[in-house]
């Protein structure tokens, strides 16, 4: 079973949002005191008045709706008879629908939709619409309904904690919630019978001691009881626990940081939906007190949560907005929600103000140095016509790093730009250090990244995989290097090395500087070349074209 979609109408800051479609991740984007929050609130009290629904068919939900605190305000004093109206809409497989049919007793059609109405008597009302035959049966039996669906899926709701108080009673109430299952476990029944004799024959004793002064001032009085209600001594068992973290230090929970109490009951959250069944996750603002790394982190495991579970997170960072299917980020403005439309609508949502490069760029090719980058903006159009019109359209931009050392800064600020990104790096020990580093950070997957890898090298760059006929006339003209005849520069090591060897054997002068000149040469020559078998050595260049392959699957516009 699915929860495919949700309205709520005059709950809170919502007045309207009808229909917001739930996929398997979806996300709640909007500014500050729009209702975000309200929209995840209304969610999870929808769900639990259809939980405590399956349990009584009448009862005052004055825990999960209170119409004081819920009901619009500005509305409070309008016309009467308003209500708050929720709308789920839940799909069922062909197993669901034969078990709902024996159930119930009545076929559908592959979903079914539950419409809870709540006015200022706090009592809701729940409706099964259906049209057609036995349209008015299945509202008589939403009780066995909404049991159904409570035993098929239920809701984990993390709230944005900010609190001390707040995250130790989110943290408390998960572990509580997993004890649950104890009560039907007949050795822990007996236990707890044994531990009510054992308190009661104290309480009686204790109630006989009340019991006899009281009688000298009020004869009429005739017993006196002390009780525990079963259900207060289970609630005390299930909510005494201390949760010590050792992070070096080990710590009742109680005095670890804002981050560590967010990321536990987060943790929890997790553990949890792993056994459960068909959950769906609600978490508001997961980037709440965690640095960047963390959140990198955690927006990994949340993904990772999607994949077998429906997740509904509401934020204001970036990196949890879905990329791949821009309608699965709803967007609340003026008590309204609907799906957005394109990535202008996410970034100005979020108030993100990119960079002029980038204003227009959807992709980006990140590169070490700026010699690559000139490089490459000349060979890509020539290499691919996709990759050559995205390129002149603004939608692929290439950035040099200036430096493999740099890419994890780099990429965290493109993934805050919500732009896409392949990355092309040298093939030595300083890129194959900054992929990691990347990766660790959940920055980069295997399929973003290509090194300069030539046959039978054990390092390479860029430069690697040009024909030196290309570049060494011009080196030679210039700076007065004939690599040509230089027996290091025909070895197998790397460019850059074999370059710069060539030139102290030559008696030429090495530095940064000279590099960058030498470096630059090439790619005047590059340039000046039309035919692409002028540039390359065949076999060397087998990285560019997995490269090319990387940039033209990003690009979805041709």
């Amino acid at each position: 079973m699915k929860l495919v979609s949700f309205s709520v109408t005059n709950y809170r800051s919502i007045t309207k949002a009808h229909k917001i479609s739930l996929g398997q991740y979806t996300v709640l984007l909007g500014k500050n005191n729009e209702g975000k929050s309200n929209i995840s609130n209304a969610l999870n009290c929808a769900m639990n008045i259809l939980l405590a629904h399956s349990k009584m068919t009448r009862v005052r939900y004055n825990r999960e709706y209170n119409w004081i605190r819920d009901f619009p305000i500005q509305l409070q004093s309008g016309k009467r008879n308003l209500q708050s109206k929720f709308r789920l809409e839940f799909i069922l497989n062909d197993d669901e629908l034969a078990d709902f049919y024996s159930i119930v007793g009545s076929k559908l059609n592959g979903t079914v939709t539950i419409e809870i109405s709540i006015g200022s008597d706090n009592k809701a009302e729940i409706i099964v619409p259906k049209r057609g035959k036995n349209a008015s049966m299945l509202t008589r039996k939403s009780d066995i309904i909404a049991k159904f669906i409570s035993e098929r899926i239920s809701v984990n709701y993390i709230p944005a904690i900010r609190t001390e108080n707040d995250a130790l009673h989110e943290i408390r109430n998960s572990v509580a919630e997993r004890l649950d299952v104890l009560e039907q476990n007949e050795s822990y029944l007996e236990a707890m019978d044994t531990i009510n004799q054992l308190q009661q024959d104290i309480l009686n004793d204790i109630a006989v001691g009340i019991k006899q002064p009281l009688q000298e001032f009020m004869p009429k009085i005739k017993e006196v009881k002390l009780q525990i209600a079963d259900e207060r001594r289970r609630n005390y068992f299930r909510s005494g626990i201390d949760i010590i973290i050792d992070d070096g230090n080990p710590t009742n929970i109680e005095f670890k940081g804002d981050g560590i109490k967010s990321l536990t009951a987060i943790a929890l959250l997790k553990e949890h939906a792993l056994k459960s069944s068909t959950p769906v996750i609600i978490i508001e603002e997961p980037e709440a007190h965690l640095h960047p790394e963390a959140i990198n982190q955690l927006n990994s495991i949340i993904e990772g949560l999607s994949e077998n579970n429906q997740v509904i997170v509401t934020t204001h960072n970036p990196l949890f907005v879905v990329r791949d299917n821009i309608s699965r980020n709803i967007i609340i403005d003026n008590g309204t929600a609907k799906p957005a439309k394109n990535l202008k609508e996410v970034r100005e949502v979020l108030g993100i103000k990119v960079s002029d490069n980038l204003i227009n760029s959807k992709y980006v090719l990140v590169v070490e140095g700026s010699d690559d980058k000139e490089s490459l903006k000349h060979l890509l159009p020539k290499m691919s016509e996709k990759i050559g019109k995205a390129m002149k359209q603004n939608l692929l931009t290439i950035h040099e790093l200036g430096g493999a050392s740099s890419l994890s800064y780099a990429l965290n600020l493109f993934k805050n730009m919500l732009c896409s990104y392949v990355v092309l790096l040298d093939d030595d020990d300083e890129g194959k250090k900054a992929y990691e580093k990347a990766e660790k950070e959940n920055l980069i997957r295997i399929k973003d990244i290509t090194f300069t890898t030539c046959i039978g090298m054990a390092e390479a760059e860029f430069e690697d995989c040009l024909n030196p006929a290309l570049y060494q006339e011009r080196i030679k003209a210039e700076l007065g290097c004939d690599l040509s005849i230089m027996p290091d520069f025909k070895k197998n090591g790397k460019w850059s090395d074999r370059v710069k060897t060539s030139f102290k054997k030559a008696g030429k002068p090495w530095s940064d500087t000279v590099e960058k000149k030498v470096k630059a040469l090439v790619v005047e020559e590059i340039k000046k070349k039309k035919d692409l078998d002028d540039i390359f050595i065949a076999q060397k260049k087998e990285f560019l074209n997995g490269l090319v392959s990387n940039i033209e699957n990003m690009i979805t516009e041709f």
